[in-house]
């Protein structure tokens, strides 16, 4: 069964309710969609480099990059309904969050969070990107973990009308 809307829908919102997530995601850099986080990104490393000449985040910057990001939003998704077997409604093929990593070149890494779905005795992974869009109410979604680990076919959810079968 492949991802639904009001799947995703229902676990943005989880993450969009979370105060947590919402002061480590949203940010006025949400208007540039989803080069959002690259940009902001940027602007910490500007600030940075003028100061200590390095671009590497201050402690309270980590919290809001992609590590950090995916850190809240995966902490706010496995609380819902612990266990698993006792979540319902929408969320009640969730299975658990995790955090995924892919290469960005020269040694960068990018991370977001992977959502596990159980389906009867089978399990389907996507993965969402609240880093690209810097929006707890409209993440970046790849409907498959090659998807995210190439970079490509994400769509955010207010784009979202039905996942590829």
């Amino acid at each position: 069964m492949p991802l639904t809307r009001a799947f995703a829908a229902a676990l943005t919102d989880v993450v969009d309710k979370d105060a947590e997530c919402r002061r480590r995601i949203n940010s006025g850099f949400a208007a540039l969609g989803t080069y959002a986080g690259a940009f902001r990104n940027a602007a910490y490393c500007i600030d940075n480099w003028s100061e200590l000449r390095s671009c590497a985040p201050n402690p309270e910057q980590i919290k809001k990059v992609c590590h950090g990001i995916a850190e809240a939003a995966i902490d706010a998704i496995n609380a819902v309904g612990k266990p698993p077997a006792k979540r319902t409604g929408t969320l009640a093929t969730l299975w658990y969050a995790s955090e995924i990593g892919r290469n960005v070149g020269e040694g960068g890494e990018h991370y977001a969070v992977k959502v596990v779905q159980k389906h009867g005795s089978a399990y389907e992974s996507c993965v969402f990107d609240w880093w690209a869009t810097l929006h707890t109410a409209d993440p970046l979604i790849y409907f498959d973990v090659k998807d995210f680990l190439s970079a490509q076919n994400g769509v955010t959810l207010t784009r979202f009308v039905t996942a590829p079968t």
